[in-house]
């Protein structure tokens, strides 16, 4: 089945007020449609990124470690409230500080045989993101949330 998928990578940056500080992508967020008719939102993250990009400052700890429940109840309210071709520049401005939007990717158009296929490619496209040019990713289990968006709201 012919998919299409757009996603954003949201990352962290510890020292907004070093030009120099280093943002860490934790997260995959995007939306999809399989065979032009399904349109779908995700996000892949750590489960606990706090733990290791929070080191140091128990509050970004804790906010971090809370990714996954964030982003299941932010995309939930945005999916909502926006239709599927405006929920990346929803995304985009809803994330501005400290977890922000570090890129954005182009539709990308794969052939796809069934929704395992779908959240494999989730996977994949995750993994490239958060441990770019590693050529082994650590064994972890990441949070995954894929839904539905409200067919009213698939424009």
């Amino acid at each position: 089945m012919r998919t299409l998928i757009r996603y954003a990578v949201l990352s962290f940056c510890s020292e907004l007020t070093n030009p120099r500080g280093t943002s860490v992508p934790v997260a995959v967020v995007g939306t999809g449609s399989l065979a032009d008719r399904d349109n779908f939102w995700f996000f892949v993250s750590k489960s606990r990124p706090g733990d290791e990009v929070g080191k140091g400052d128990p509050f970004s700890t804790e906010i971090l470690n809370n990714l996954p429940s964030l982003l299941k109840q932010q995309l939930g309210e945005g999916s909502g409230s926006v239709p599927a071709d405006r929920f990346l520049s929803w995304i985009h401005d809803r994330f501005r500080n400290s977890l922000h939007v570090s890129s954005l990717s182009a539709p990308q158009e794969k052939e796809l045989g069934s929704f395992k296929e779908v959240v494999a490619e989730l996977g994949a496209i995750y993994e490239a993101a958060v441990y770019p040019g590693a050529p082994e990713q650590p064994f972890e289990i990441p949070s995954v949330e894929v839904r539905r968006f409200e067919p009213a709201l698939c424009g």
